[in-house]
């Protein structure tokens, strides 16, 4: 009996992954699999450069005072192109704004001026950052961490 105890001690694995075990993955995304697709065009192919959404170029704009209506942001951006869009998330519970802005215009040229123009502008009393919504990544980002302080760099060094 002792015997037949020492010739049944396999451990058996459990839980998600674990059935198909012997399968081999290697090939998994071999030919179309890890391909997808992008946008073509317009898109600035230098590392940091900005990226075209679907419809247009989308700017950020931070440090949004919370009691600023839509009609004052948007009118302050309308100089410098008409506006396809604007996002300015209230929050849930005081109804407040949230402190930022999403703004895409249908030419980089007008989201570019307006970065240019607005980055470090007062707006109700308060200095906005301006800068675009989508660059491209580079070789030297390796997590979102870094991506995100890389952001707050470049726009604490923009000019003032």
């Amino acid at each position: 009996m002792a015997d037949a105890m020492d010739e049944d001690t396999t451990t058996v694995k459990r839980g998600r992954g674990t059935a198909g075990g012997d399968i081999d993955n290697s090939d998994r995304y071999s030919g179309k699999g890890g391909v997808f697709e992008s946008l073509k065009g317009e898109q600035d192919s230098s590392p940091g450069g900005p990226l075209k959404s679907i419809e247009g170029w989308i700017i950020f704009v931070t440090n949004v005072h919370e009691e600023a209506q839509e009609d004052e942001v948007k009118d302050r951006f309308a100089e410098y192109g008409p506006l396809k869009n604007i996002d300015l998330p209230l929050d849930r519970r005081t109804g407040f704004v949230k402190g930022y802005a999403l703004i895409e215009y249908e030419k980089k040229e007008q989201a570019q001026k307006a970065i240019d123009d607005l980055h470090g502008q007062d707006l109700m009393g308060q200095k906005i950052g301006v800068d675009w919504a989508f660059v491209t990544p580079s070789s030297s980002r390796s997590s979102s961490s870094s991506s995100s302080s890389n952001i707050r760099k470049r726009l604490g060094e923009r000019k003032r």
